[in-house]
């Protein structure tokens, strides 16, 4: 008996401090909404379409070129040199659009950092200045029991976004 009661004081030590409640202050917010809705993604999207949109505008103009010509290689008439050119002129528009796509890629991967590296800046400032423990994002719960309700923080997020990139374009 006394061995059983000293496991059992042995446990009691061990677990109390681990006993104590944690009272969890949580809140919910939809990322997409607030990156969709942030001045900071709106910015650099229409920075991208004034910087490759003559380059989109261009390629799409020689695209409908291209396809109004396409009768010359299946044209008995056409010349040898003459649908060399053609093929010649195809791959190095199909060139320039593999370039410009590789141009969006990088620049979306870029604007992606940016904008995940400023919602996790005011995730953070947010949650200290309202004394909350967990912000989570509403698409990654993968299971949340309904007695469980968590206040949905999406337009105080988006404008806490927009307050920090303000700042940030001031200095």
């Amino acid at each position: 008996m006394r061995f059983v009661a000293g496991i059992f004081f042995a446990l009691a030590l061990c677990v109390a401090p681990f006993a104590h409640a944690v009272e969890v202050n949580a809140v919910v917010c939809d990322l997409q909404k607030v990156a969709d809705s942030s001045v900071p993604l709106k910015e650099a999207y229409a920075e991208l379409e004034k910087k490759l949109g003559p380059k989109k505008a261009s390629l799409e103009k020689e695209r409908k070129e291209l396809e109004a010509k396409a009768s010359i290689l299946t044209d008995p008439k056409t010349s040898k040199a003459d649908r060399d050119a053609f093929v010649a002129r195809q791959s190095a528009y199909i060139e320039k659009t593999n370039v410009l796509v590789k141009q969006l890629s990088d620049a979306e991967l870029t604007v992606r950092t940016q904008m995940d590296t400023i919602i996790l800046q005011a995730a953070r400032e947010y949650a200290n200045r309202n004394k909350l423990t967990l912000v989570l994002d509403t698409q990654s719960v993968l299971f949340q029991d309904s007695s469980l309700k968590f206040p949905d923080v999406t337009s105080a997020m988006v404008l806490e976004v927009n307050r920090l990139w303000a700042e940030a374009k001031k200095r």
